[in-house]
């Protein structure tokens, strides 16, 4: 499978890598519960092998980050499950990063990204959230490699990988780009002109004719760049974690960010940042389309057979027969989504 060239350019080394795996993501829970028996979080679970969402990822982001440079957010509570323990028993200590509490995406990433500042304060970082599914692996890297080396360039920009939509949908995170910087030609990064999460149908519309792609919450950016932008617009959650820098590595720093996490207001990065961006900093936010790469992030049952369809998988979901797997679907249907009809393997084009 081929990949981007400047996959065999850039040099790994300078990249950090951080994995979105502490939130509660409760849309697919009743699925995994009919599916395993169990409320095991959704980037835990294994749907396809014997990997999980979260193992998939970190194999993935490793094939372009050190291991000790790829930090793994998790939720305190996850902790006290095996499965998630055995999952994460091979990481660097150093390298996972204990969630008090969920205080929403923004203070997910802020947390682990103060133990790569406090590393190296002019790091580059790849935030990688745990339970997406990508079919091109190595295509998909090398765009992340793509997008690595165009923060380099601009290094006061935070970058986007998005993907053209499957469908219209509205709770996605929609980037609509704005043309390509002069400065970075040939890299196929574009400015974005304008961004909205979870856009109401009539703005949604509005959104595709002008050209709209998903937002896969994959980025890269300089590690201060990030700081930068939490200061200007979300102060009071900057100045908490400010606070931490100093207790970052030591003995203290548990109970101090406990401290913290008591007193924050929940934030989300897109709403209270990304979609915030293009109108406060509009120089700040790029996109990079990715092209020929299947990407999901499997936030419903239907979404998730989908794209197995698509990819070829679907027969390999925790080993269910079809009939069995869309059985379960049918009973998860919301009233706006139909279950699909039972199809052999030739007719869902897997034969």
């Amino acid at each position: 499978m081929q990949t981007h060239p400047a996959y065999k350019k850039l040099n790994s080394s300078s990249l950090y890598g951080v994995v979105l795996a502490a939130r509660d993501d409760k849309r697919l829970a009743p699925f995994i519960r009919k599916l395993r028996g169990d409320d095991l979080p959704k980037p835990f679970v294994s749907f396809i092998g014997k990997r999980s969402m979260l193992e998939h990822t970190l194999a993935r982001a490793e094939k372009l980050i050190a291991p000790e440079r790829l930090f793994v957010s998790v939720g305190r509570e996850h902790m006290k499950r095996p499965d998630v323990r055995r999952q994460i028993a091979g990481r660097p200590r150093a390298a996972v990063i204990v969630q008090p509490e969920d205080k929403g995406s923004l203070p997910e990433a802020l947390l682990p990204l103060l133990h790569i500042y406090h590393r190296d304060p002019l790091a580059t970082v790849a935030l990688l959230p745990a339970d997406h599914f990508v079919l091109e692996e190595n295509r998909f890297v090398s765009y992340l490699c793509l997008a690595s080396r165009t923060v380099e360039r601009s290094p006061a920009s935070l970058l986007l990988l998005g993907v053209k939509p499957e469908a219209a949908e509205t709770d996605y995170g929609y980037i609509v780009p704005g043309g390509e910087p002069d400065k970075l030609r040939g890299f196929g990064a574009q400015r974005v002109a304008s961004f909205a999460e979870n856009p109401s149908k009539a703005a949604l519309s509005q959104l595709l004719q002008r050209g709209a792609i998903w937002n896969t919450m994959a980025m890269v950016f300089k590690a201060f760049t990030l700081f930068d932008l939490t200061a200007r617009l979300v102060p009071s959650l900057h100045a908490a974690f400010e606070r931490l820098g100093p207790v970052i590595g030591s003995r203290r720093e548990r109970h101090a960010v406990a401290d913290v996490y008591k007193d924050i207001d929940p934030c989300d990065f897109s709403a209270d940042l990304l979609e915030r961006l293009p109108d406060k900093r509009p120089d700040a936010l790029l996109t990079l389309p990715v092209e020929r790469v299947l990407w999901s992030d499997w936030r419903s049952p239907q979404t998730l057979v989908s794209a197995l369809t698509r990819s070829g998988y679907l027969a390999r979901v925790n080993d269910l027969p079809e009939r069995r797997l869309f059985a379960l679907l049918a009973r998860e249907r919301s009233p706006r989504t139909r279950a699909p009809k039972r199809k052999s393997a030739v007719a869902l084009g897997l034969g």
